[in-house]
């Protein structure tokens, strides 16, 4: 597919050095803000919520809170 309305991305800074992690997280928040896109990003490192408009949290499986973000950050302003 290559406009899928949903992306899923598990981890995708992981193994990234900080300024490649930056450009990732920026083409993420670019495809989102292009419109009719649903990026789902798992990740370990909670630095990168902030730049989420919703936060969803598990914990042993389930959901433990959620958060709608009125202001998510530029990737740039993301505290590593």
């Amino acid at each position: 597919m290559k406009n899928p309305p949903l992306l899923l991305c598990d981890e995708p800074t992981g193994a990234l050095d900080t300024e490649t992690g930056i450009q990732v997280l920026e083409l993420l928040r670019s495809i989102t803000d292009a419109g009719d896109r649903t990026i789902v990003v798992v990740t370990h490192n909670s630095a990168i919520a902030k730049i989420a408009n919703r936060v969803i949290e598990l914990k042993d499986g389930g959901i433990t809170g959620t958060e709608l973000n009125a202001s998510p950050l530029h990737p740039q302003d993301v505290a590593w």
